[in-house]
């Protein structure tokens, strides 16, 4: 990364005032790019990069388009596929609708007497085998209680039943069964990995941040799930305080996390597919902040925590957020590394991050339409369409550019 040669101070000064006539003369134009400067750190099986802004200029995408498919559901909270023209709406209070292809909705499951849906509970994460056609097998994640009415995270496998726009609620094997302390932080990221069929959740820290960094628990971490219920589950990686939402790479298989932030930084970080033990660094850092340095962090070292390949400020205007909402990682013809779709729980903003020749780009492409704002969902509907699913209880269609 090149360094820039000393400058006196009325050069700075004029470049400023420069850099602000130009911020105010585009300021009119919605789609924007922000280009960063990247350094490459190897560290073991990982890598991150440290990144600086460098500017940002106008680049309205060549095609961009978000159309309403439907609205009316209970809070969208998650959205899958299986390639056959359906469409499968997680509701957070307990049921998952089936919308067929002609706009016909029905009741695909529901377990809405065995969910609790204070605050950030819920259901909150749905996934299909690899094998669905042959075994029916689909995983749930939700918020639910124990036989004395305390409050569990759970990942749980169901059945469908021979009529396949109803599944069998009673079919429920528990195969992750948590304690969760708190109605905040409670993750709900469920994904079957493209290339080896396994299921990964991501578990939030339970707002008991320390938890992150205990080896001995599942709280704040990314957990391979063992589909048959008979063999431990796994911790791929920890450090997290709230990874609700995981996209992964099928060319390479890795995995892009979306964690949401305390106070100061929302951010992506990238988990190679063949490591394990990395570590994120939540509570001691936030973002590419170092923020604590005693209880769980005592005695670490700062280089062994993996910093995010992209962070963002946490707030409430422009390019700036209060939870992420990481969403799907796409093919680029002209990258080794997937484009990154993703936007952010407050704003209702749609941002694509690209990786080129060791540089980072992110593109504000766009908003939901009539001032919708909670965005949950980024999933592909399996006809090569992408759906962005609102708490609003709206579903919608987007067209992107090509990579």
């Amino acid at each position: 990364m090149g360094i820039r040669a000393r400058r006196t101070s009325r050069q700075m000064i004029w470049q400023a005032a420069m850099l602000l006539v130009l911020a105010l003369s585009i300021s009119h134009i919605q789609a924007s790019q922000t280009t960063f400067a990247s350094l490459e750190i190897e560290r073991g099986l990982s890598s991150y990069s440290v990144h600086l802004p460098i500017i940002q200029t106008p680049a309205p995408p060549a095609v961009f388009s978000i159309a309403l498919i439907d609205a009316g559901f209970l809070e969208v909270i998650d959205v899958a596929s299986i390639g056959d023209g359906r469409l499968f709406i997680v509701e957070k209070d307990g049921w998952v609708k089936v919308r067929q292809s002609n706009g016909t909705i029905s009741t695909f499951l529901d377990i809405s007497n065995r969910v609790s849906h204070s605050g950030e509970r819920g259901v909150l994460g749905l996934a299909f085998d690899l094998d669905y056609g042959s075994n029916g097998h689909f995983y749930v994640a939700y918020t639910g209680y124990d036989n004395l009415g305390n409050t569990r995270s759970l990942v749980s496998r169901f059945s469908v039943s021979a009529d396949p726009n109803i599944a069998v609620a009673s079919s429920e094997l528990k195969l992750l069964d948590i304690k969760n302390e708190n109605r905040v932080h409670n993750g709900g990221a469920l994904r079957i990995h493209p290339l080896d069929g396994n299921l990964y959740t991501g578990i939030g820290d339970d707002q008991l941040s320390e938890k992150a960094q205990n080896d001995n628990d599942f709280r704040g971490k990314l957990i391979r799930v063992d589909k048959t219920g008979s063999q431990a589950n796994t911790i791929v990686a920890k450090g997290f305080r709230n990874p609700w939402r995981v996209a992964i790479d099928a060319e390479t298989g890795d995995f892009y996390v979306g964690d949401v932030g305390s106070s100061l930084a929302e951010e992506i970080d990238r988990i190679p597919y063949t490591s394990t033990g990395l570590n994120f660094g939540w509570p001691c850092m936030e973002g590419f902040q170092i923020t604590k340095i005693d209880g769980a962090c005592s005695g670490q070292d700062e280089a062994d925590w993996i910093r995010p390949i992209h962070d963002y400020a946490h707030g409430f205007t422009q390019n700036t957020g209060c939870a992420i909402t990481m969403g799907l990682a796409l093919p680029d013809s002209s990258s080794s590394h997937p484009r990154i779709l993703f936007g952010d729980y407050c704003l209702g903003d749609i941002r694509l991050l690209t990786y080129t020749n060791n540089i980072w780009s992110i593109t504000n492409l766009g908003n939901l339409p009539n001032n919708d704002l909670e965005t949950t969902v980024f999933a592909p509907d399996g006809s090569g369409n992408i759906i962005v699913g609102s708490r609003s209880g709206a579903i919608y269609k987007l067209t992107i550019p090509e990579g």
